[in-house]
């Protein structure tokens, strides 16, 4: 008895060190999977094109120069490159206010913008990786299942799709969110009051970290809690004890919840009066556009086009449309965990707490019955998420399906609960076959994840603007370039309404915009889609956002395999006007190399 039970302390030391090894194996495995092309150029390669990627590296670093007291960044809200002159024309899009604090610290390091950008990205991945694990280690899952949780969240199919919208990276403040929650409840279960406290607090600072890191990952996680509090709203109903606990919780916390949700407002309300503004300026999104990104049943089965195992799956969402969209499949392990949990949780056989349960499968699946497609009527889409959406902000979302990164946290904690399930049982084999499942994720989702983007490119279209483009426009802005340029992608998002009266009709495709009558009128001028060229009706606003005329139109010219008429449009437009001689500088406008790229 004396040898065994030095023995057993040994192996009882060793055996969690083995785990946190094999969690950490996951985070880099699903590192290189997502961020290998990046991390091997030293982040001067970057993920997605030069689109959107481009579009919030100069987001991010304009909240940079804007707090270094930059002269080309006084004006946070009306940023003098993007739809000059139009003001809070960043709320037009996504402000990444609340991952300055990770981009800053890299910027002031010595990392030029773009390998400051690359290196955020990944920090991002790492981030939602290990608050994840925090999160399924107080739900009281197994170290490796808690890993196997976060490599589904962290580097899920769904995720790895979105490399081009990389906005949608900053998620860890949502699992850190519910974190804090479990920690406030469980302090005040304890009797620590100022603990609880302390912890509610933190959750509500989450809240306003998600909310201001990402406009989708903020609805996201207010849906989220949402979800949760309907659940607990029946718990409560059908069940006396929690009604009394929660009650007493309230009670002890409400100091904490009062002022804690007073600062988190007072944080937020520039955001939102931002956001505000520009919804009263351009309006919700249209109900049919919304629909052409509503889930449907078949999206939970389409997988990245890149994927290494599942690639026979694609041809089920090749026919949805914008079908790069609606990849949501995450393997088959999540869906097996989650069916496995609703019987497990009904013959009451868990090895978590069954609240933990009811949460994991109760969010999952009103996540997905609140957006899913149901069909349409009259032409008009059919869902319940035309209810939800009457919800302040909740109008301007026009990627619904893109819940799938609020869906893969339950999905993962589902996968988690499984593997501590197996890992805790008595028999080996069970044991083994934990094991194995807590790879599966990593195995399941992966994928080619190219990083398409490099900073030489940036760099040298940045030079090229000057060039390429002698004369600014006076009569041609870079709002109306970017909404054509939006209009070809079967995008309808709408022009300021200092150019255009009305948000283009979901009637009209891009084809016809493109092929269709010679004249489209938008506000008070004509565009003469077969001449080139601008009607001089009326005063025309003037703009220098050369970058982003001369970027629509290469843009066009890469996706359509040659010359576009609608970037022929765009370019003879800003010639129409030759001899104008107002320079970028003159009129406020910014190019990239006036930022330093």
């Amino acid at each position: 008895m004396s040898s065994a039970g030095p023995g057993n302390r040994s192996l009882g030391h060793t055996l969690p060190t083995l785990e946190w090894c094999a969690v950490a194996a996951l985070a880099l495995a699903g590192l290189t999977m997502l961020h290998g092309r990046t991390l091997r150029s030293g982040f001067t390669r970057l993920p997605g094109d030069l689109g959107d990627t481009r579009f919030l590296l100069l987001v991010l670093e304009h909240g940079f120069r804007y707090l270094r007291g930059d002269a080309l960044a006084q004006h946070f809200w009306s940023p003098a490159w993007e739809f000059f002159p139009s003001r809070n024309a960043l709320a037009y899009s996504e402000n990444l206010v609340g991952d300055l604090p990770l981009y800053v610290p890299l910027r002031l390091w010595g990392l030029d913008p773009t390998r400051a950008f690359g290196a955020w990205i990944v920090l991002c991945s790492l981030l939602n990786f290990w608050a994840t694990v925090l999160l399924g280690r107080s739900l009281g899952l197994s170290r490796l299942g808690s890993g196997a949780a976060a490599t589904l969240f962290a580097f899920g199919m769904p995720r790895s799709q979105q490399l081009n919208h990389v906005q949608l990276f900053p998620q860890f403040w949502t699992p850190l969110c519910f974190f804090a929650l479990v920690a406030s409840w469980r302090a005040w279960r304890a009797n620590r009051w100022l603990a609880a406290r302390l912890w509610v607090a933190g959750s509500l600072a989450c809240i306003a970290g998600q909310v201001a890191a990402g406009v989708y990952l903020g609805d996201f996680l207010m849906l989220g809690l949402l979800a949760l509090a309907s659940l607990g709203a029946v718990r409560i109903a059908t069940d006396g004890v929690a009604r009394a606990d929660v009650r007493h919780f309230v009670e002890r916390t409400a100091t904490a919840w009062l002022v804690g949700g007073a600062l988190a407002a007072t944080l937020l309300f520039p955001i939102g009066a931002a956001y505000g503004r520009a919804h009263r300026e351009l309006g919700g999104r249209d109900w049919r556009e919304v629909g052409l990104m509503l889930p449907r049943v078949v999206s939970y089965l389409a997988p990245n086009p890149g994927s290494t195992f599942y690639g026979w799956l694609n041809p089920l969402g090749a026919g949805l449309p914008l079908s790069w969209e609606h990849t949501m499949f995450a393997g088959f392990a999540p869906l097996i965990a989650l069916a496995w949990l609703a019987t497990a949780w009904w013959r009451r056989k868990l090895p978590v707490a069954d609240w933990v349960v009811a949460a994991t499968v109760g969010v999952w699946c009103l996540a997905c019955l609140t957006t899913l497609y149901l069909g349409s009527y009259h032409g008009d889409p059919v869902s319940l998420w035309r209810l939800v959406r009457v919800l302040p902000g909740l109008d301007a979302l026009r990627g619904v399906s893109r819940i799938t990164m609020l869906e893969l946290l339950p999905a993962g904690l589902a996968v988690g609960i499984a593997v501590t399930a197996l890992m805790r049982s008595a028999r080996r084999w069970q044991v083994v076959l934990g094991g194995l499942l807590a790879v599966l994720p990593l195995v399941e989702n992966w994928s080619q994840c190219p990083a398409n983007v490099s900073r030489d490119e940036i760099l040298s279209r940045a030079r090229a603007v000057p060039r390429a483009s002698p004369r600014a426009a006076k009569s041609f802005s870079g709002a109306a370039a970017r909404a054509i340029r939006h209009w070809s992608c079967t995008s309808t998002r709408c022009l300021p309404r200092w150019i255009s009266g009305s948000q283009p009709s979901m009637d009209t495709p891009a084809t016809n915009l493109r092929a269709g009558p010679s004249s489209i009128r938008k506000g008070p001028r004509p565009f003469d889609l077969r001449s080139g060229s601008l009607a001089r009706e009326g005063p025309a606003p003037r703009s220098a956002c050369l970058t982003e005329v001369v970027a629509a139109c290469d843009d066009l010219d890469r996706e359509r395999g040659g010359e576009d008429p609608i970037a022929r449009f765009v370019e003879n437009a800003i010639a129409s006007d030759g001899g104008s001689g107002f320079s970028p500088s003159r009129e406020r406008g910014q190019d990239l190399a006036d930022l330093g790229f």
